[in-house]
Parts: structure tokens; C-alpha cells; sequence
């Protein structure tokens, strides 16, 4: 089993805006990330890290992903935020994404 921590917590401030939810083409930058783990047959579940819980679980809703497990609160830091993630892991092998980060591969 593999777990997909996406680390979307951050501020954006370097962009001036907030990429998580700009869209390209049909979905936003983080539909994008979550498509990728939930169609990658090696991923079993998926945890999101993000500023807004309840408007990413909305998110994660509307689009039908089947395999986010937990929507947590980021922290801070980028390290506090992946520390967040890790306390709702449940497998011992996990995949840590930023979300933004499309030079990730997913292939495990």
C-alpha cells in the first residue's frame, strides 16, 4: 500500500495568487495532483494537507476522488504541514507531492 501526502498548505505569495484553485484547461491545480494519484494503480489512498479543509473536501466532493483518505489543516511552515500529513498516515511507504509540482512522478 502507498500513500500520496499532497502538501497544498501554502500561501501562494510568490504567485500573488491562489494557484490551488486557478484552473488549467477543464480542472484546477488541485484537481490535477489528486487525478494523478487517484489514477496511479500504485496508490492505494491519499492525504491532503491544505489552508482550507472544508473548501478542499468540497473540492475533493464535487470531483468524486475516491481515494483521499484524510483532509488535514497545513501548518506554518512546509515542514510543519508534512508533519500534519504524516500523523494521519496509516502505511508504511508514502509519496510526498506538492501540489504545484507537476515535475513529480508519480510512478512508484
Amino acid at each position: 500500500m502507498l500513500t500520496a501526502i499532497i502538501v497544498a498548505a501554502g500561501s501562494s505569495k510568490r504567485v500573488g495568487f491562489d494557484k490551488l484553485f486557478s484552473k488549467l484547461g477543464d480542472r484546477s491545480v488541485l484537481e490535477h495532483a489528486l487525478a494523478a494519484f487517484e489514477e496511479a494503480e500504485s496508490v492505494s489512498e491519499i492525504i491532503d494537507v491544505c489552508r482550507d479543509p472544508t473548501l478542499v473536501q468540497d473540492a475533493i466532493n464535487r470531483a468524486g476522488f475516491r481515494k483521499v483518505q484524510a483532509v488535514v489543516r497545513g501548518g506554518e511552515r512546509r515542514q510543519d504541514s508534512v508533519q500534519a500529513g504524516l500523523k494521519e498516515l496509516s502505511a508504511k511507504c508514502f509519496r510526498d507531492a506538492d501540489a504545484a509540482d507537476f515535475s513529480s512522478s508519480v510512478a512508484a
